[in-house]
C-alpha cells in the first residue's frame, strides 16, 4: 500500500504541465474532440488493440485522449486524497475507479467526470463529459464536492501533428459518438464491442 501511495504522490506534479500543453494549439478544422476512437479489427499496435479512447482535444498540433477500457482497479477516495497530502473531509467516502489512460506520461493524472462538476484546469467539456486536472480538483473532492460520475486516469494517449489523421487513413480507428453510457460504463470488458455497434451512427 505504501508503494501505491508513492506512485500517487508522484503523479501530482505532472498533471498541470500536461494540461497546459494540451491547450496550446487552435482547434483543428475537423476536430474529433468529444468523439470516441474505437480500434478497428485490423489495429496492428497491440497497445491499442480493442481499445476505446475518449478524444479530449484534437487540434493542429495533434490529439490527446484517454483509453476508457484499461482498468487498474479501485482505490478508496480518502486514500487517494491522503496520497496527495490532501486531508479528506467528513463527506469523503467511497471509491474511485482507476484506469490507464495511455502510454504517454504514465505519471500524469486526469479526472474524467460528468460536467456537473467544475474545479481545476478543465481540458475539455462537452456533451455532459469533461476532463479536469490539478490540485483544485482534489480540494473539491475533499470538501465533498464530487461529480456524479468520475474516473481517475494515469497517463494518456497522444498523437503528434497529422499522426492521428494517418492512422485514420489506414482505417486503424472507427469514429463514433461519445455516449456517456459507454464513457462511464463499469463493464470495461465489453466496452469495445458495444462501442463498435455504434459505427455508422450519424455524427
Amino acid at each position: 500500500m505504501a508503494f501505491r501511495r508513492l506512485i500517487l504522490i508522484a503523479i501530482l506534479g505532472c498533471a498541470l504541465a500536461g494540461a497546459a500543453r494540451a491547450q496550446e494549439a487552435p482547434p483543428a478544422k475537423s476536430s474529433l474532440a468529444g468523439k470516441l476512437l474505437v480500434a478497428s479489427e485490423q489495429m496492428r499496435d497491440p497497445t491499442f488493440a480493442e481499445t476505446v479512447i475518449y478524444v479530449c482535444r484534437h487540434d493542429a498540433a495533434g490529439a490527446f485522449g484517454l483509453v476508457l477500457n484499461r482498468p487498474a482497479g479501485e482505490l478508496q477516495l480518502a486514500e487517494v486524497l491522503r496520497s496527495f497530502r490532501v486531508e479528506p473531509g467528513t463527506d469523503t467516502t467511497g471509491v474511485i475507479k482507476l484506469r490507464r489512460g495511455g502510454p504517454v506520461q504514465p505519471g500524469a493524472a486526469f479526472i474524467l467526470h460528468s460536467s456537473d462538476f467544475r474545479a481545476g484546469a478543465s481540458l475539455c467539456r462537452q456533451g455532459g463529459i469533461a476532463v479536469s486536472s490539478g490540485r483544485e480538483v482534489l480540494d473539491a473532492f475533499a470538501a465533498g464536492k464530487r461529480p456524479e460520475k468520475s474516473v481517475l486516469f494515469l497517463g494518456y494517449s497522444g498523437w503528434g501533428a497529422g499522426q492521428l489523421e494517418q492512422e485514420l487513413g489506414r482505417a486503424d480507428w472507427i469514429i463514433v459518438p461519445a455516449d456517456a453510457a459507454i464513457v462511464f460504463a463499469p463493464e470495461t470488458n465489453t466496452m469495445w464491442r458495444r462501442a463498435l455497434l455504434k459505427r455508422g451512427i450519424d455524427l
